[in-house]
C-alpha cells in the first residue's frame, strides 16, 4: 500500500528505518540545529505544536537513492523513501497555475493532515506543519519578564534583576538587528532617515541604564548612536551575541510575555527587516538568531517562509556571506504580522494583497506546496531521531518528520482513524508473531536429530531492531532469545553494537563473534549486519557446516 508503505509490513525483513541527511536543520527549544547534532533531552517541536523530549538519536551508513523535497517558502531536505512526512494530497481543484508555472491555492479548506511517505509525494502536495507553538505553563513560568543583569551596581536600577517591558523589550531587538560593542559603551547604525528610532533607543537607555546617548550623522545616509556605559557594554553583547554572524534572541525569551516578544520581534524588524510589493523580508547572516525568530514568529502564530543564499562572489567582487531570511508576503503572515506591529511600521501598500495564497493558515496548521521533488543518489551517514509521545518533529522549512521506525509502526497507524490504517497495525503485529513462530518451527525441527546428551546451541546474531541502531526494544533478535530462553534451550546472542545474552551455555570471557561461531550448532541472522556477510560467502561459509536461518532474505 502506497500510504503505509510495503517495507514496513515486508514479514521478516526489519526495513532500514527512515532517515534525514546529516544536515537537515531541525527545530530546537534552543534553536535550529543539524539532525547530526541533537542529543537526548533536546526538546523538539511536534505535529501537535508541543514541545517534546528527544530520547533516542540514531545513525546509520546509508548508499543509494534519497529523495530531495523542496517546499515553497522552505529550504530542501533529503530523506529516505520510506520516511513519513505530515501532508495534505492535492486535489487539482484546490490549485490554480501561474504563468509562470507556480501553483497556489484556489481554496483554504483542506482536512486533517495525513502521514505519507516521502518517495510518494508529488509537486503540488500541501505539507502541513502546527500554526502555533503551544508552550506550557512549566515553560513560560507564569509569563514572567524578569531579566538578570550584572554587575547590578552599575545599573540606575537597584537588585539583580531588572523588569522587562515593552520598551526594553524594543530596544534588545534594535541591538540584535544593528548593534555592535564600541570602547566603553555599545552604539547603533541605522538610517539617515530613522533619527525618530535613534531617538528612542537614547531615551530607552537612560531611562533603564541611565547612560547618555550621543547622535551623530555619519556621512550623507547614516547616522551613528552611540550610547557610553559600562553596564551596557558588559551586559548587552554578552545578552544577545557579539557580531552579527554569532547574534541571537535572549535566553528564555520563551518565558516572557507575548507584549515583549512581539515588542522585541519589531525592534528587530525596524532594524533588519525591509518592505517591499506588499512583503516583510527579515535577514541575517546568523543561523542561530535565523532560527530563534521562527520559533518566536511561530508562537505568535505567523505563517512564513525562509530562504538560505549561499556564500558567493558578486560580479564586482564583492564577497558575501551566506545569509538566511524569514520572509512574510501576502496571504502568508503578512495579515497576522499587521496585527500585531505597531502601525507605523506597516505600508499602506501592504493592505492591497493578493486572492490566491501560497503559504496560508487554515484551521490549526500551515500550508505550504512542495515546490520540487527529485531523486539523487547518496552515500554518507544518515539520522532519526526516537521523540517522546508526538513521535514526531519539525524540520526547518516546514517539513514534520515521523520518527516511524519499525516499533513505532503502531504510534504511526494510531493517528490515522482510517481502516486502512488499523488494518495496517493489526497486519504488523500479526506479521511480527508469524515471524517468531516461524522461525521457532524450524529451530525445533533443527533440534529433533539432537545429540547424545547435549542440546544444540543456538547462535542469534543481530539483537537490535535495525544496524547502526542501539536499541533491542521490540527486536526480532531479543524476541528468539527470549522464546529459546522460554523453552529451556541454550542460546548465545551476540549483536555488533556491542550487547550479548548468554544462556544454558558456559563462557568466561565476554561474547565475541567468534564464541557464537565456535559454541554454536544452529544460528539465526536476526538482524543484516554487514559484518555477517563473510559469514556467508567464501570456501568455509557458515551454511556449509551448520544450519542457518537469514531473516530479512540476503545479508547485505
Amino acid at each position: 500500500d502506497a500510504r503505509i508503505g510495503y517495507a514496513y509490513l515486508k514479514v521478516g525483513y526489519p526495513p532500514a528505518g527512515p532517515c534525514f541527511e546529516g544536515g537537515t536543520l531541525v527545530f530546537l527549544q534552543r534553536g535550529v540545529v543539524p539532525i547530526r547534532d541533537v542529543v537526548m533531552g533536546d526538546l523538539v517541536i511536534g505535529h501537535d505544536g508541543c514541545f517534546h523530549v528527544v530520547t533516542r538519536t540514531f545513525s546509520r551508513e546509508y548508499i543509494g537513492k534519497v529523495w530531495c523535497l523542496q517546499p515553497l517558502g522552505g529550504v530542501r531536505v533529503l530523506a529516505t523513501f520510506e520516511h513519513p512526512v505530515y501532508v495534505c494530497k492535492r486535489r487539482e481543484d484546490d490549485l490554480v497555475r501561474f504563468a509562470n508555472g507556480h501553483l497556489a491555492a484556489a481554496r483554504v479548506e483542506f482536512s486533517t493532515p495525513t502521514w505519507e511517505l516521502a518517495g510518494s509525494l508529488v509537486v503540488g502536495d500541501y505539507l502541513a506543519r502546527p500554526a502555533r507553538i503551544l508552550v506550557s505553563s512549566e515553560n513560560t513560568a507564569g509569563g514572567s519578564t524578569r531579566v538578570p543583569l550584572w554587575p547590578a551596581r552599575t545599573f540606575a536600577s537597584s537588585g539583580e534583576f531588572l523588569e522587562l517591558d515593552e520598551d526594553l523589550a524594543w530596544f534588545f531587538g534594535l541591538y540584535i538587528a544593528e548593534g555592535y560593542p564600541i570602547a566603553r559603551g555599545i552604539g547603533l547604525s541605522l538610517h539617515i532617515n530613522e533619527w525618530s528610532l535613534a531617538e528612542r533607543v537614547v531615551e530607552i537607555a537612560k531611562k533603564y541604564f541611565g547612560c547618555n546617548g550621543r547622535i551623530k550623522k555619519r556621512g550623507k545616509r547614516n547616522i551613528r548612536v552611540s550610547l557610553y556605559s559600562r553596564a551596557l557594554y558588559e551586559f548587552v553583547p554578552n545578552y544577545v551575541g557579539k557580531g552579527s554572524a554569532n547574534k541571537h534572541l535572549p535566553e528564555g525569551i520563551l518565558n516572557w510575555t507575548t507584549e515583549c516578544k512581539i515588542a522585541l520581534i519589531s525592534g528587530l524588524f525596524a532594524g533588519d527587516g525591509s518592505w517591499s510589493c506588499g512583503r516583510q523580508t527579515y535577514a541575517t547572516v546568523s543561523r542561530i538568531l535565523w532560527g530563534d525568530v521562527q520559533i518566536v514568529l511561530m508562537i505568535l502564530g505567523v505563517p512564513f517562509g525562509i530562504r538560505v543564499s549561499p556564500a558567493h562572489v558578486s560580479r564586482g567582487g564583492t564577497h558575501h556571506r551566506i545569509s538566511y531570511y524569514v520572509r512574510l508576503g501576502p496571504g502568508s503572515g503578512i495579515r497576522e504580522l499587521i496585527q500585531i506591529l505597531p502601525a507605523e511600521m506597516v505600508p499602506e501598500v501592504v493592505a492591497s494583497g493578493r486572492n490566491y495564497r501560497r503559504i496560508f493558515k487554515s484551521g490549526e496548521y500551515i500550508f505550504a506546496p512542495l515546490f520540487e521533488t527529485k531523486i539523487e543518489q547518496f552515500s554518507g551517514l544518515v539520522y532519526n531521531l526516537e521523540v517522546a509521545d508526538a513521535e514526531s518533529y519539525l524540520l526547518a522549512g516546514g517539513i514534520v518528520a515521523h520518527n516511524c521506525l519499525p516499533r513505532d509502526l503502531d504510534v504511526w497507524c494510531s493517528l490515522g482513524a482510517s481502516p486502512l490504517a488499523v488494518s495496517a497495525k493489526v497486519g504488523h503485529g500479526k506479521a511480527r508473531q508469524m515471524v517468531i513462530k516461524s522461525t521457532i518451527d524450524w529451530l525445533e525441527s533443527c533440534m529433533k536429530p539432537s545429540r547424545v546428551g547435549k542440546k544444540p546451541v543456538i547462535g542469534v546474531l543481530g539483537l537490535v531492531y535495525n544496524p547502526g541502531a542501539a536499541d533491542t526494544t521490540l527486536s526480532q533478535g531479543m524476541a528468539i532469545v527470549d522464546a529459546c530462553i522460554g523453552r529451556g534451550w541454550p542460546v548465545l546472542g551476540y549483536d555488533p553494537m556491542g550487547g550479548s545474552i548468554v544462556s544454558g551455555v558456559v563462557c568466561d570471557t565476554p561474547l565475541v563473534l567468534s564464541d557464537v561461531l565456535e559454541k554454536a550448532d544452529v544460528f539465526v541472522i536476526a538482524t543484516v549486519w554487514p559484518e555477517f556477510d563473510n559469514l556467508m560467502c567464501g570456501p568455509e561459509k557458515l551454511g556449509d557446516v551448520a544450519p542457518v536461518l537469514r531473516l530479512g532474505g540476503v545479508v547485505r
